[in-house]
Protein backbone atom coordinates (compact mmCIF):
# COMPACT_ATOMS: atom_id res chain seq x y z
CA UNK A 1 0.00 0.00 0.00
CA UNK A 2 1.26 3.61 -0.60
CA UNK A 3 0.38 6.83 1.12
CA UNK A 4 1.46 10.31 -0.20
CA UNK A 5 1.45 13.34 2.20
CA UNK A 6 2.87 16.95 1.46
CA UNK A 7 4.51 18.54 4.29
CA UNK A 8 3.69 22.24 3.21
CA UNK A 9 4.39 23.53 6.74
CA UNK A 10 7.86 22.65 6.44
CA UNK A 11 8.61 24.95 3.56
CA UNK A 12 7.52 28.15 5.66
CA UNK A 13 5.00 30.47 4.13
CA UNK A 14 5.73 29.01 0.60
CA UNK A 15 3.39 26.32 1.63
CA UNK A 16 0.25 28.41 2.28
CA UNK A 17 1.03 30.06 -0.96
CA UNK A 18 -1.57 29.34 -3.66
CA UNK A 19 0.54 28.56 -7.12
CA UNK A 20 3.28 26.46 -4.86
CA UNK A 21 0.01 24.44 -3.85
CA UNK A 22 -1.29 24.14 -7.16
CA UNK A 23 2.36 23.15 -8.67
CA UNK A 24 2.28 19.88 -6.02
CA UNK A 25 -0.76 19.08 -6.68
CA UNK A 26 0.37 18.79 -10.79
CA UNK A 27 3.46 16.97 -10.21
CA UNK A 28 2.82 14.62 -7.67
CA UNK A 29 -1.11 14.04 -6.38
CA UNK A 30 -2.81 14.45 -9.96
CA UNK A 31 0.11 11.99 -11.56
CA UNK A 32 -0.58 9.67 -8.84
CA UNK A 33 -4.11 9.94 -9.50
CA UNK A 34 -3.97 9.95 -13.18
CA UNK A 35 -1.19 7.44 -14.07
CA UNK A 36 -0.96 5.18 -10.51
CA UNK A 37 2.09 6.83 -10.03
CA UNK A 38 4.98 9.30 -9.89
CA UNK A 39 8.53 9.64 -10.23
CA UNK A 40 9.88 11.78 -8.23
CA UNK A 41 13.48 10.90 -9.62
CA UNK A 42 13.22 14.00 -11.01
CA UNK A 43 12.92 16.01 -7.88
CA UNK A 44 15.44 13.79 -5.78
CA UNK A 45 18.38 14.42 -7.91
CA UNK A 46 19.54 17.66 -8.66
CA UNK A 47 21.12 16.34 -12.27
CA UNK A 48 20.22 19.42 -14.10
CA UNK A 49 22.08 22.77 -13.70
CA UNK A 50 21.56 26.15 -13.51
CA UNK A 51 21.99 26.99 -17.30
CA UNK A 52 19.96 24.24 -18.54
CA UNK A 53 16.99 25.81 -16.30
CA UNK A 54 18.08 28.85 -17.69
CA UNK A 55 17.93 28.38 -21.26
CA UNK A 56 14.61 26.22 -20.80
CA UNK A 57 12.71 29.21 -19.24
CA UNK A 58 14.00 31.57 -21.33
CA UNK A 59 13.08 29.75 -24.07
CA UNK A 60 9.06 29.70 -22.68
CA UNK A 61 9.37 33.30 -21.80
CA UNK A 62 8.51 32.17 -18.09
CA UNK A 63 8.83 34.66 -15.23
CA UNK A 64 10.92 31.49 -13.07
CA UNK A 65 14.07 32.25 -14.68
CA UNK A 66 14.34 35.01 -12.26
CA UNK A 67 15.22 32.06 -9.53
CA UNK A 68 17.75 30.68 -11.99
CA UNK A 69 19.78 33.97 -11.99
CA UNK A 70 20.15 33.99 -8.26
CA UNK A 71 22.17 31.42 -6.05
CA UNK A 72 19.98 28.37 -5.22
CA UNK A 73 18.43 29.25 -1.45
CA UNK A 74 20.18 27.37 1.58
CA UNK A 75 16.95 27.39 3.58
CA UNK A 76 13.75 28.13 3.93
CA UNK A 77 13.97 32.04 5.20
CA UNK A 78 16.02 32.63 1.89
CA UNK A 79 13.67 30.35 -0.48
CA UNK A 80 10.73 32.57 0.88
CA UNK A 81 12.72 35.98 0.30
CA UNK A 82 13.63 34.94 -3.40
CA UNK A 83 10.20 33.16 -4.30
CA UNK A 84 7.09 34.70 -2.38
CA UNK A 85 7.69 38.06 -4.65
CA UNK A 86 7.76 36.22 -7.83
CA UNK A 87 5.08 34.61 -7.19
CA UNK A 88 2.58 37.17 -6.47
CA UNK A 89 3.91 39.30 -8.86
CA UNK A 90 2.92 36.63 -11.05
CA UNK A 91 -0.28 34.89 -10.36
CA UNK A 92 -0.91 34.14 -14.24
CA UNK A 93 1.89 31.77 -14.06
CA UNK A 94 0.10 28.67 -13.82
CA UNK A 95 -2.87 30.12 -16.32
CA UNK A 96 -1.10 29.19 -19.70
CA UNK A 97 -1.78 25.53 -20.65
CA UNK A 98 1.37 25.51 -23.04
CA UNK A 99 4.02 25.87 -20.03
CA UNK A 100 1.99 25.29 -17.06
CA UNK A 101 3.65 22.07 -16.38
CA UNK A 102 7.26 23.22 -17.46
CA UNK A 103 6.38 25.74 -14.65
CA UNK A 104 5.16 23.40 -11.60
CA UNK A 105 8.04 21.34 -12.45
CA UNK A 106 10.72 24.18 -12.22
CA UNK A 107 8.20 25.35 -9.00
CA UNK A 108 8.87 21.78 -7.15
CA UNK A 109 12.30 21.34 -7.97
CA UNK A 110 13.50 25.40 -6.93
CA UNK A 111 11.64 24.38 -3.63
CA UNK A 112 13.62 21.24 -3.42
CA UNK A 113 16.65 22.32 -3.39
CA UNK A 114 16.87 23.84 0.35
CA UNK A 115 16.69 19.96 0.77
CA UNK A 116 20.55 18.51 0.76
CA UNK A 117 20.00 14.71 0.44
CA UNK A 118 17.34 12.42 -1.26
CA UNK A 119 16.20 11.20 2.34
CA UNK A 120 15.63 14.48 3.52
CA UNK A 121 13.20 15.34 0.14
CA UNK A 122 11.46 11.86 0.56
CA UNK A 123 10.37 12.97 4.23
CA UNK A 124 9.13 16.24 3.20
CA UNK A 125 7.25 14.68 0.68
CA UNK A 126 6.24 12.01 3.29
CA UNK A 127 6.37 8.81 0.99
CA UNK A 128 5.47 5.72 3.11
CA UNK A 129 5.54 2.31 1.67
Amino acid sequence: MFFFFYFGNSIGRLGENRIVNIAFEREIKDRIYAEGYCDINPFLNNNHNKSYFLNELQRVHSPLVKLFKEKYPRNIEELERIMLPLLEENEELLNDERTVDYNCFVIVYYILLIFKTSTEKLFFFGFFV
